[in-house]
C-alpha cells in the first residue's frame, strides 16, 4: 500500500455542545448475528414492546421453525432516571437462553447474547460519539461522497472522518478496530476476463460487505479491490468473527454465471487499537498493523484471516 495512506488529513469538524449531545445519545440496538435472518437489526426505543417470533409481523422476523411464532419480546424502561432494556419470553416451545442459560424475564447489559431458536441475537447499546459520526456520514454520502461503482464511501470522504473518530475513541479508553480486505487473483480476472466481469465482481463483494457489517461499521473503496472496514467498540476477537464471516461468505458466493473458471475469494488483515503490543493511539498505527495483517493472509497462500496479535 502506498505511503499515501499514511498522510495527516483535516478531520470533519463537530463544535462539542454537538459532541456532548452525542455522547448522551445512547441507542439500544439487538441484530441477528448467526441464522437465517443475520443481519437483522433493532433499534429499541420506548413506548413499545418488540416482538421476536417468526410470523411476519414481529420486530424481529426470524423464519426458523425452531422458533416461535411469538417467541420473546423486548422494551425499554425508566428506573430512577436510568434506562433498563429486558427480555421476557413468551412461553416459546424451545424456550429463550441467554449467555447460555433459560431465562423467563431478564434484564439486558451490553454484549448479551440472545438464544432464539438456532439464531443468536447481541444486545449492544450503540455508543452516541459513533451515532454523531454515522449521521455525518449519510449526510456526506448524500453530497455524492460514496464511491460510484461500489456505492461505499468514498477514499477522500473516508480518510478524512476515520482518524479523527479512532483517535476521538481511543482517547476515551475504546476499543476501535480495522479490517483489510482484497480480492485474490483479481487483476488475473481483469486481464483475462475484462473489466466489466471486473466492475460485476467489485460490485457483488461491496453487496456483500455491506450486508455483513453493522449500521455503525463504516466500509470504504480504498482503491482497485481493496476495501477497508472500520468497526468502532469492536475489540480483535470480535473484528475477527466478523471478518471470518466476510471470507466465508465471499468464498460461498455463486459467481458460476461469469465463467472465471474459479470461486470468489479474499484475503483479509485485522488490526486492533488495544493489543498484547499496547495501545494504538495514532491512526496511522492501526492502518499499517491492518496491512501487514493483509500480506501474511497472502503468504499464508490467500483466502485467510490474519491479525497484527500473531506478527
Amino acid at each position: 500500500m502506498d505511503n499515501e495512506r499514511y498522510r495527516k488529513t483535516m478531520p470533519i469538524k463537530i463544535d462539542l455542545a454537538s459532541l456532548r449531545e452525542a455522547q448522551r445519545a445512547c441507542v439500544p440496538t439487538i441484530t441477528v448475528i448467526k441464522g437465517k435472518n443475520a443481519g437483522s437489526r433493532i433499534q429499541v426505543g420506548e413506548d413499545h414492546q418488540y416482538v421476536i417470533g417468526r410470523n411476519d409481523d414481529c420486530d424481529i422476523m426470524i423464519d426458523d421453525s425452531s422458533v416461535s411464532r411469538a417467541h420473546a419480546i423486548v422494551w425499554t424502561e425508566w428506573v430512577e432516571n436510568e434506562r433498563i432494556v429486558k427480555l421476557k419470553d413468551l412461553g416459546s416451545t424451545n424456550k429463550t437462553m441467554l449467555n447460555g442459560r433459560e431465562i423467563d424475564i431478564e434484564e439486558l447489559s451490553p454484549g448479551d447474547k440472545i438464544f432464539i431458536g438456532s439464531s443468536v441475537l447481541l444486545f449492544e447499546i450503540q455508543d452516541g460519539i459513533v451515532a454523531k459520526f454515522y449521521e455525518e456520514i449519510i449526510n456526506k454520502a448524500e453530497e455524492s461522497e460514496v464511491d460510484p461503482l461500489t456505492k461505499l464511501l468514498s477514499k477522500r470522504f473516508f480518510m478524512d472522518a476515520l482518524p479523527k473518530m479512532y483517535e476521538e475513541m481511543v482517547a476515551t479508553g475504546r476499543c476501535f478496530s480495522l479490517i483489510i480486505l482484497d480480492l485474490d487473483y483479481f487483476k488475473g480476472i481483469n486481464d483475462n476476463f475484462g473489466h466489466d466481469i471486473g466492475d460485476e465482481i467489485l460490485k457483488a463483494l461491496s453487496d456483500i460487505v455491506k450486508n455483513s457489517i453493522r449500521k455503525e461499521d463504516l466500509a470504504m473503496r480504498y482503491g482497485g479491490d481493496e476495501i477497508v472496514i472500520g468497526l468502532p467498540n469492536t475489540d480483535v476477537k470480535n473484528a475477527c468473527e466478523i471478518a471470518e464471516r466476510l471470507r466465508a461468505s465471499v468464498q460461498d458466493h455463486d459467481c458460476s454465471h461469469l465463467n472465471i473458471g474459479r470461486k470468489l475469494s479474499v484475503s483479509i488483515g485485522v488490526g486492533s487499537s488495544h493489543g498484547k503490543k499496547g495501545i494504538k493511539n495514532k491512526f496511522e498505527e492501526i492502518m499499517k498493523s491492518a496491512d501487514e495483517a493483509l500480506y501474511e493472509s497472502k503468504r499464508k497462500g490467500r483466502n485467510a484471516v490474519s491479525t497484527d496479535e500473531n506478527l
